[in-house]
């Protein structure tokens, strides 16, 4: 996840661990329907969006374009009514599977979130036949990035849009002198053959770091890097975005990280045009 972003979590976080109500509202997806885009005038498409029981099922209208939304944090499951990735594959499944639906526009606004599922996710999606076009409104950082390059084309909504983050981390919180200073000593027993269990993380916790980003972030890391590589191959990619930098839009064109810029109707232009390829 882009770091300033998970960070604007922490005072919720902190009110949780200390017990405290508060306005979780923030957490929660802003809507469970798509419904303000509207059709071009002279387009003939057709714009659904997924039913948050059956996803794209029954969809009978002919040139149909389905909206996929990506938005706030990315989890493996659904959670706080939000699709995780599994749900979201579900969604692409249904698109290649039904006649009526020529394309896709997934809607991205989302930091990142858990690398566990994303690549899978982004796997499926470039291995479908139908044209899908990620079109960025707002964020597509880290994890939202790696799924949304597996798109055949990546189209920056405006020229503000942040994209990029490519990269992987792990944060850990040290509670030990914390909870000291409450009286509570925590103690682990382990069996004895358990030699390695929980060690690679506890040795970071002491400040060696070393055998964690060799065992774990590193190999994250190259996944993620591999498959950014292979999904926009020739689109000329640059070295310094594989560091975690964010780009504004014109700067990841340049970089290679998106293709154009333009508004919601010029995604749907896109969709159309590559459905007639």
């Amino acid at each position: 996840m882009e770091p300033e972003a998970a960070k604007s979590y922490l005072p919720i976080v902190a009110s949780l661990i200390k017990g405290e109500g508060g306005d979780y509202a923030q957490l929660l997806p802003q809507s469970k329907n798509f419904t303000a885009w509207a059709t071009p005038k002279n387009s003939e498409a057709n714009l659904v969006a997924p039913d948050w029981r059956y996803g794209f099922k029954g969809i009978s209208t002919k040139n149909s374009i389905a909206i996929v939304p990506l938005n706030g944090a990315i989890m493996k499951y659904d959670n706080c009514g939000a699709p995780g990735t599994k749900s979201i594959a579900q969604y692409y499944q249904q698109i290649e599977q039904n006649p009526n639906i020529i394309g896709s526009i997934m809607i991205g606004d989302s930091p990142g979130g858990s690398a566990d599922g994303t690549g899978p996710l982004s796997e499926f999606i470039a291995s479908l036949s139908k044209p899908s076009v990620m079109w960025v409104d707002g964020m597509i950082c880290s994890a939202a990035y790696w799924i949304g390059s597996a798109h055949n084309e990546i189209i920056a909504g405006y020229k503000t849009d942040i994209v990029g983050s490519i990269g992987t981390y792990i944060t850990l919180y040290d509670y030990r002198d914390a909870m000291a200073e409450m009286g509570v000593k925590e103690i682990s027993i382990y069996a004895t053959a358990s030699t390695q269990k929980n060690k690679i993380f506890a040795d970071a916790l002491d400040g060696k770091p070393e055998q964690l980003i060799k065992q774990v972030i590193d190999p994250f890391n190259e996944s993620f890097m591999s498959g950014v590589k292979k999904n926009r191959y020739g689109k000329g990619i640059s070295k310094e975005a594989f560091t975690g930098r964010t780009y504004m839009a014109n700067d990841a064109i340049n970089a290679g990280l998106v293709d154009s810029i333009g508004n919601f109707d010029y995604a749907i232009e896109r969709v159309q045009k590559l459905a007639k390829a």
